[in-house]
């Protein structure tokens, strides 16, 4: 407790996995779990070579019925999109406005993309793409982000990624910033206890 601090969904992998009734059973089952976490997610599209084409009208039918969820209870969303964000922001813009807020996880698009998530206020999470090699567009996009709508993770598929990455991920931010890896780190602390209404204890290095 207060170290690990839960987040409920349906994430558009399992859904493409298991299908029409199991997914749809999982929506009714999560309104359960959703007083018991700070947000909900991961929720989203995946339109990508991770999932099958048929997948996708059950995928958007499943973000729909947790947005609905979302607005229910005001909690902010922790948003996984793949190769669907024109699809995914055209869904967002009919629920908006999102109360609840929330983020856009491990994101790499470009700025017009983050800008349209940013008029949603919603918050843009960078992972450990953006301390690779390429991701030029990723590194425009974060050149232009306000900070106050910034954070930080480790996430990163394809590989294990250790909590202390974080910090390869702020100093790499920072850099693009002209900032101290410790002042990104402590924004991004400052914006996830804003989104999530959580309390921390204090920030140390």
């Amino acid at each position: 407790p207060g170290a690990i601090i839960p987040v409920f969904g349906v994430h558009p992998w399992w859904v493409d996995e298991q299908g029409e009734a199991p997914s749809l059973a999982a929506v009714q089952r999560l309104s359960a779990y959703l007083d018991r976490g700070a947000g909900l997610g991961e929720l989203g599209l995946d339109f990508g070579r991770r999932t099958r084409p048929e997948s996708r009208p059950l995928q958007t039918l499943i973000f729909g019925q947790q947005l609905e969820l979302a607005r229910a209870f005001r909690k902010p969303l922790v948003l996984h999109v793949v190769q669907a964000h024109d699809e995914a922001l055209a869904i967002l813009r009919s629920f908006a406005p999102l109360e609840g807020g929330g983020i856009v996880h491990s994101f790499s698009a470009s700025r017009t993309v983050a800008r349209a998530y940013l008029e949603l206020g919603l918050s843009i999470s960078l992972g450990s793409a953006i301390a690779r090699k390429g991701f030029e567009r990723l590194k425009e996009a974060v050149v232009s982000l306000p900070l106050d709508h910034v954070v930080l993770e480790t996430d990163a598929p394809g590989q294990l990624n250790e909590p202390e990455s974080l910090w390869d991920v702020a100093e790499a931010v920072a850099s693009l910033r002209n900032l101290k890896a410790d002042e990104v780190l402590k924004q991004s602390r400052a914006n996830l206890i804003r989104i999530f209404k959580l309390t921390l204890p204090e920030f140390s290095r």
